[in-house]
């Protein structure tokens, strides 16, 4: 049971991966600031026929290079901005279902700790200890360049989650970033009945060309509305208490009334801004909060009616595909190299606004009642 496990997963993932290199594009799309994007899930159809060649064989006669991910001891690294945080609950999670059927895969967790050298030298220090992947979110796309660039020239896949960078890689997958921050703002508008005041919690300012979410918002609010930015703020490190210290920043510079909506490029800013404005004693003011990639502490601030809402991208789900995709590129010897890519290829996914009329919903597919032991 756990070969076939092994087999069908692979299949699906090969199948994938033919149809994304047969693309092979870069990480280029900008969805227009006039109209969001569909919020809609992806549509469901018959499941294509799995390839009757052995999984263990694809690729690899071509390539030359690929190891036997069930027999042969294999090791990824994992290297995100920082493992502090409640995505990495998630993301712990998947990891460990998929070396459920795996007892010859080891997944490392490094922890940079938001600092962009930091990682640099642990992507290095994954080269030199032999690791067979790297799965890692990158602090700065430009710093970090060299690294990948080097991890790759090593025959080590690179796959990046939702910051990449310029370094050619083997694969990146994109949260929707531009059309996370459109669909926000279409919502953040629509409440606002398309007047007020708002301030925007961004990405660190490395990140701006590669995480448009506020950007986006901006975008939106500028060609659509009257509403009005009073602050666009890039925190650093997408740290949480970083937030919380320019939310209070920002409370003390408007007055009571002046601040009507608050958008921020990822949940643990939301929460942030949430703390910021509980200690300050705003929270009477009915200030809309508004984040993106739906974590537990905000999916249960939106409960308690605390923060409006949040689009929700499943990080449990993304993790477990980037696991397997890792597993072909290893059995297949594949690197951005070994493909021949001119440019990374890249897929965007899917993200689903949550407010109080769905949040129960999302918080079960979330895998976050089996996180907190219901």
């Amino acid at each position: 049971m756990k070969n076939l496990k092994r087999v069908l997963t692979l299949a699906l993932v090969f199948i994938m991966m033919a149809t994304l290199l047969t693309a092979c594009t870069g990480n280029t799309t900008q969805t227009s600031p006039a109209a969001s994007p569909s919020a809609a899930a992806p549509e469901t159809s018959e499941a294509p026929a799995l390839p009757t060649t052995e999984m263990s064989d694809v690729g690899v006669s071509k390539l030359g290079n690929g190891k036997d991910i069930t027999k042969e001891e294999i090791n990824i690294a994992y290297i995100p901005i920082s493992t502090a945080g409640p995505i990495n609950q998630p993301i712990e999670l998947a990891f460990a279902d998929c070396l459920l059927i795996y007892p010859n895969i080891k997944v490392t967790s490094f922890d940079p700790q938001y600092d962009p050298n930091k990682q640099n030298s642990m992507i290095i220090e994954a080269i030199t200890g032999g690791y067979d992947a790297i799965i890692t979110g990158i602090m700065d796309p430009a710093a970090s360049a060299d690294a990948v660039t080097q991890a790759e020239q090593a025959g080590i896949p690179v796959i990046t989650m939702d910051s990449g960078t310029q370094g050619l890689h083997t694969f990146h997958l994109q949260g929707t970033d531009y059309g996370s921050g459109l669909l926000a703002a279409e919502i953040v508008a629509k409440e606002l009945n398309n007047e007020g005041n708002y301030i925007v919690l961004d990405v660190p300012a490395e990140q701006k060309a590669v995480g448009r979410m506020g950007t986006a918002f901006i975008d939106y609010m500028n060609t659509n509305t009257k509403c009005v930015m009073l602050d666009d703020t890039s925190i650093a490190g997408y740290s949480q208490e970083n937030a919380r210290i320019a939310m209070a920043d920002h409370l003390t510079k408007y007055s009571p009334g002046e601040i009507q909506a608050v958008y921020c490029a990822t949940d643990d800013l939301a929460a942030g801004a949430l703390q910021a404005i509980e200690a300050a004693g705003r929270d009477q003011e009915g200030i809309l909060i508004y984040g993106n990639v739906g974590s537990l502490p905000v999916f249960q601030a939106i409960k308690e009616g605390k923060i409006f809402g949040t689009n929700f991208s499943d990080t449990y789900t993304r993790v477990y595909m980037l696991f397997h995709m890792a597993l072909y590129f290893i059995q297949t010897g594949t690197t951005s190299i070994t493909a021949g890519y001119e440019s990374t290829p890249a897929m965007y996914d899917t993200l689903i606004p949550v407010n109080k009329d769905n949040v129960d919903y999302f918080m079960e597919v979330s895998r976050y009642p089996y996180l907190m032991g219901q």
